[in-house]
């Protein structure tokens, strides 16, 4: 048995509930920005958080910058398949 069988989920505090708001109404607003950008609004609104947060808050909201992502998994040009 694992040991997350042990331990409950923390509740999400009144702090972060308020913060992921206002990254919900942001997010409307600026679709395209970023944990990096997303913190920068904040922290110019007073409030004091870290990218790293707000990472974590993005994840668990499912949000995502609207972006066009580079495409690195393309095959070079020429490149041999083998089955």
């Amino acid at each position: 048995m694992g040991r997350s069988v042990y331990y409950l989920p923390r509740p999400v505090s009144s702090e972060d509930l308020a913060i992921m708001r206002r990254i919900d109404a942001l997010h409307l607003e600026f679709a395209f920005a970023g944990s990096g950008m997303m913190r920068d609004f904040l922290r110019h609104e007073g409030i004091t958080i870290g990218r790293c947060h707000v990472v974590r808050l993005m994840k668990k909201m499912a949000i995502e910058a609207v972006h066009r992502r580079p495409a690195r998994s393309k095959p070079a040009p020429g490149r041999k398949i083998y089955p």
